[in-house]
């Protein structure tokens, strides 16, 4: 098996046919071993399920150029820092921006809400051309001038320009200054990087889904979209983007309906299929990963949802990452990876008593041998 992506069973390229992770928030080592074009993962909470999409986006844009953003991204979504505000841009740090950045910071690496001492994050695939992202804090090193070591060896003294992460892959060290990290300015997301497209359990916000939406337009690719949304809403005609500048709206063309409807008033499940067909299409030949896929689906349309993923995941080359807690789910993703035998393997994520996360498969053959006995694999 090669370490550096591969092919699925119909040729199509995978980023990713296996991968590693090590010392990442929830996961002291996960190792999944046989990876597909659709991958499901369950487990209870605290098993390692977010963690290991946010590795696998982490280790997707190892680029020197777009990793420093994603981590930043993480970092904000999991704590209260934010960058300073632009009016107060050019004013001098002081010790309690710096502070509270290296806090958040610790927050990636695992052991650090119960007092461990943590190592590096190290992210990678096997096989003899594997590539590998490892992450660490500079000042963990005896050797580090970032500060003079305080209470359990976290800085005292904080220099600005010092480094507060060191990236490191087969090619290059990178260095992230705290400074930097402070200041840094929310990106653009209109031009984000289509190499690993991450959907939260809360979805896209309305102005990411615009911006989005004007991107399938340009390349024309509508009605791709407006065939997976008719799996919830099959009375749809038309999306209509209808506005100017921050005005702007989606609406939705219905029979029978005189007059569009917003789309963001057609309820979660409307909006959530819609932002899964828009991200696949704009992942093309890259990765989705799509947290609590379920959120927002009415238990009855599960199976057209999955087929329509597995459908579009396919056309355009995309390895979906998916986490769910729903049985509904489950047996819909059943039911659609039977019908493309080898391209979906679901997960089931034990956390071990060492700390380890184990990964149980299961085919779409297991999933539906459990379903048929009533035998809970969540």
């Amino acid at each position: 098996m090669s370490g550096s992506g591969g092919q699925d069973q119909n040729g199509g390229e995978l980023p990713l046919r296996d991968f590693c992770v090590q010392g990442f928030r929830a996961v002291r080592r996960l190792e999944i071993p046989d990876l597909r074009r659709v991958n499901l993962f369950v487990g209870k909470n605290n098993a390692g399920k977010s963690s290991l999409l946010e590795a696998i986006r982490l280790y997707l844009q190892r680029n020197e150029r777009t990793v420093p953003g994603v981590i930043h991204e993480i970092v904000r979504e999991h704590t209260d820092h934010r960058p300073i505000r632009f009016s107060e841009h050019q004013r001098e740090l002081d010790p309690s921006d710096l502070q509270f950045a290296i806090d958040s910071v610790e927050s990636l690496f695992h052991g650090s809400f119960d007092g461990e001492s943590f190592g590096p994050i190290v992210l990678h695939q096997t096989g003899t051309d594997a590539k590998q992202l490892a992450v660490r804090l500079p000042w963990n090193s005896t050797s580090s001038p970032v500060a003079a070591p305080g209470e359990g060896g976290r800085p005292a003294l904080i220099d600005p320009n010092a480094g507060l992460l060191e990236l490191r892959t087969e090619a290059k060290v990178t260095e992230i200054p705290l400074e930097w990290f402070v200041r840094r300015l929310p990106a653009d997301t209109s031009g984000r990087s289509s190499v690993a497209l991450m959907i939260g359990a809360s979805g896209f916000s309305a102005l990411r889904t615009r911006q989005m939406w004007d991107r399938v337009s340009l390349a024309g690719q509508e009605s791709l979209v407006e065939e997976a949304l008719r799996t919830i809403v099959p009375e749809l005609e038309r999306v209509l983007l209808i506005g100017e500048s921050g005005q702007r709206s989606i609406l939705l063309k219905l029979n029978g309906v005189a007059r569009p409807v917003p789309m963001q008033g057609m309820g979660d499940g409307v909006n959530r299929v819609f932002g899964i067909a828009v991200a696949l299409i704009l992942a093309s030949g890259g990765a989705l990963l799509i947290d609590e896929v379920e959120n927002g689906l009415h238990y009855s349309i599960q199976e057209e949802v999955w087929g329509a993923i597995f459908a579009l995941a396919s056309r355009f080359h995309v390895q979906v990452f998916a986490t769910t807690h729903s049985w509904d789910s489950v047996l819909g993703f059943q039911q659609a990876a039977a019908s493309h035998p080898g391209q979906g393997v679901l997960y089931r994520l034990e956390r071990m008593s060492t700390g380890e996360i184990n990964p149980v498969a299961f085919t779409d053959a297991d999933v539906a041998i459990a379903a048929r006995h009533d035998v809970e694999i969540r």
